[in-house]
């Protein structure tokens, strides 16, 4: 996911447990951050 899109930014400083609200085009929904995990280097 690109850093620029609306979803990444509403998440940018988000950490797990937290309680993030996103504008949609059919309105705010509020998504919550079960998990962050970054894919490993291969």
């Amino acid at each position: 996911m690109s850093w620029i899109s609306p979803i990444a930014r509403a998440l940018l400083k988000a950490r797990m447990g937290d309680s993030v609200k996103l504008v949609t085009p059919a309105g705010v929904q509020e998504v919550e951050v079960l998990e962050v995990s970054y894919p490993s280097a291969a």
